[in-house]
């Protein structure tokens, strides 16, 4: 699904717990099994019919059953459209389902009722970004970090998009500031390793994707990238071995550079 493809690489880390609103909810972060986390409301501290919906939709969510997931959100929506925090769950779930038009149209209504909060602005981005409206992601994120400017995720959502954009110096920066703020962020190196090896800088790229392979050393796709910044540093003999190493974890675009940089 998008979203997994989205923060591929990932990594495992631990959740952070912050506010999620004034009354009833307390922000978490959701962490699913390829890694990757995303911001949105999990616990529930109200007890009522909408609430109970409402936490059901999050753990079939973080379950990955997006069906159930949609109807018992549907449900908690249809006791109270305009909470915010639901229509923010929403979001994500018809993400998850392909729906990425939808997605959009829903956390635009979650914004329109909290023009202020950082959590609906941050889902608004997110959204776009899985809609490939890369500059609207970033404006979004934009506003999120002035908000909050100590949120990890959004540096990152926003150095994501400006690599989509090919902004790969303004992207280095703030791959810069999520590592600055989260150091075990791992999927910021790997934002950041792209970000050297599109300006050539291959001995910091090579470094970065030397990180990701330290967290997980079966990591095809940073094999292949460190293997061409040692090739693009003259130290072909390594290149090449870290291309047969990218190659032998899955990554095919090895063999097509392993039969023009290393005759094999």
């Amino acid at each position: 699904m998008i979203l997994r493809y989205i923060f591929t690489c990932l990594f495992a880390i631990g959740c952070i717990e912050l506010g999620f609103s004034q009354s009833a909810l307390v922000q978490d972060t959701i962490i699913f099994s390829e890694g990757y986390e995303i911001i949105a409301p999990v616990k529930v501290l109200n007890d009522n019919s909408s609430f109970t919906y409402f936490e059901q939709a999050n753990i079939q969510y973080a379950k990955g059953d997006i069906g159930a997931a949609l109807g018992f959100v549907n449900k908690a929506l249809k006791e109270d459209p305009n909470n915010k925090d639901y229509l923010i769950l929403k979001s994500y779930i018809l993400i998850e389902a392909g729906k990425y038009g939808d997605a959009v149209t829903i956390a635009e209504k979650a914004v329109s009722l909290s023009p202020d909060d950082w959590r609906a602005l941050y889902c608004r981005g997110f959204c776009k970004y899985a809609k490939r409206d890369f500059l609207g992601a970033v404006v979004d994120y934009t506003s999120v970090i002035a908000l909050k400017p100590e949120n990890h995720l959004a540096y990152y959502g926003r150095a994501m998009a400006k690599l989509e954009l090919n902004d790969f110096f303004s992207a280095k920066e703030d791959f810069n500031f999520c590592i600055m703020i989260k150091p075990t962020y791992i999927e910021a190196y790997y934002g950041r390793g792209m970000s050297y090896y599109k300006t050539q800088n291959y001995a910091d790229a090579e470094k970065d994707f030397t990180s990701l392979i330290v967290k997980n050393n079966s990591n095809g796709e940073a094999y292949y990238y460190r293997g061409l910044c040692k090739i693009a540093q003259n130290n072909q003999t390594s290149g090449c071995l870290d291309l047969e190493k990218a190659q032998n974890f899955g990554y095919s675009q090895a063999a097509i550079e392993l039969k023009k940089n290393c005759g094999k």
